[in-house]
Order: structure tokens, then C-alpha cells, then sequence
């Protein structure tokens, strides 16, 4: 079996990061484009997306938006969160969500929060772990434009 860093570095994703960034999504099943992930890394102050490297590998990332909405209270999202399968379980996510944390504090955000399909019971579990706690069940609608 081969050993892991435990040690990764984060930081705002670059270009050079939208290939892997992609493939990752795949992972969770979702189809990301390359135009939108350029995009997600040229926002404003009110989104990021950060990756963490081992080596010279990004091995996850997550994206982060600030809401500002009159009904919230100043709110940091997580619009996604995924670390590569091979390196899940060396607290890769729990330290990506540690700066996402840093980051909604400097932008005065008084809580994060984010949305788990109910079908994945792993990441349940894991913000449950990290101090998330489920506080409301809804439906989510949609009208196609």
C-alpha cells in the first residue's frame, strides 16, 4: 500500500487546476465545464474555490459562496466539497473545511452551511463529525428557464 502525505497545502485554484478539478466532480457524479470553473476561479469577493495539493497534485477542493440574502443572516455556503477517493480518510476535508471556515469569517459571515443530497450518508456523517448539525428538511424545487 502506498503511504499518503498527511500534509497538504492550501490555496485559491489556479487555470492549471480546472482539468483536475473537473475529474473530481466526475467523482461525485456531477459534469462541471471547463468555461465554469474558470469562471468560479475569476469571481469577486463573495466566492472562492480552494484546492489542496499533496505534492504537486490537487487532491481536493471545495467552493464557497457568501449570501448575503435579506431573509439570512449573513451566511457562508459550501456549494461543493470532494476529496479524491484515494486520499479520503487523512483529514484532507476536514482541513479544507477549516480555511472555508477562515475564509466566511473575514467576509463576515456568521455561519456556513451547505447541502447533502440525502443519498450520501458518508458526508453526513462526516459534517456531523465536524460540528455541522442537520437543522431543517425541505424540498427543492425548480423552474427551467
Amino acid at each position: 500500500m502506498t503511504s499518503l502525505r498527511t500534509e497538504v497545502v492550501i490555496r485559491a485554484a489556479e487555470r492549471s487546476d480546472v482539468p483536475r478539478i473537473i475529474e473530481l466532480a466526475g467523482q461525485l457524479g456531477y459534469t462541471v465545464s471547463a468555461a465554469r470553473v474558470g469562471s468560479a476561479i475569476d469571481v469577486a469577493d463573495d466566492r472562492a474555490l480552494l484546492v489542496a495539493i499533496d505534492g504537486e497534485s490537487v487532491v481536493g477542493w471545495i467552493a464557497l459562496a457568501r449570501d448575503m440574502a435579506l431573509l439570512g443572516e449573513g451566511d457562508g455556503w459550501i456549494e461543493g466539497l470532494v476529496v479524491a477517493e484515494a486520499h479520503r480518510n487523512h483529514s484532507i476535508g476536514s482541513t479544507l473545511l477549516a480555511c472555508a471556515h477562515e475564509w466566511a469569517r473575514k467576509k463576515g459571515c456568521v455561519r456556513m452551511r451547505v447541502r447533502s443530497n440525502v443519498v450520501r450518508d458518508r458526508a453526513h456523517r462526516f459534517y456531523e463529525r465536524e460540528g455541522y448539525r442537520r437543522f431543517k428538511t425541505q424540498h427543492n424545487y425548480e423552474y427551467r428557464l
